[in-house]
């Protein structure tokens, strides 16, 4: 692993943990700022952080906290590996911008499919905004 590396905020990373063992690694332990990170009880999809099966820390959307040093250590069935050597992770950019998407659809051909309001004005059919 490099000294240090840089990651986006906003975007998903990814830091590697490289190990040759033989037998083969079994489990990956990493640790941030010399404490064991916490295991998410979440499913891998939704949890922010989780370690991949290849050993690698996954952060599904990097933020200001992700800053800190990493370290990982492999396990196999003989016992502990040795401890990568700690890599200083720094979180660069801005905020992204909370996107939204908004859909606007309005049926105007006869037969109108929308809506009439009080003032018989013609409604959207689809008048919705997801964030």
């Amino acid at each position: 692993m490099p000294v240090e590396t840089y990651l986006g905020r906003g975007l998903p990373g990814r830091l590697d943990c490289v190990v040759d063992a033989n037998p083969p690694v079994s489990q990956v332990v990493w640790t941030k700022n010399e404490r064991p990170l916490a295991a998410d009880a979440a499913p891998p999809p939704s949890r922010r952080v989780h370690v991949d099966r290849r050993g690698s820390l996954v952060f599904r959307v990097v933020s200001a906290v992700d800053e800190g040093r990493y370290a990982c250590a492999a396990y196999s069935p003989l016992g502990a590996g040795r401890s990568s050597t700690t890599v200083r992770v720094y979180v660069r950019g801005d905020d992204l911008p909370s996107t939204q998407s908004c859909i606007s659809l309005s049926v105007s051909a006869a037969p109108f499919l929308g809506f009439i309001d009080q003032n018989n004005s013609q409604l959207p059919l689809i008048d919705s905004c997801i964030n």
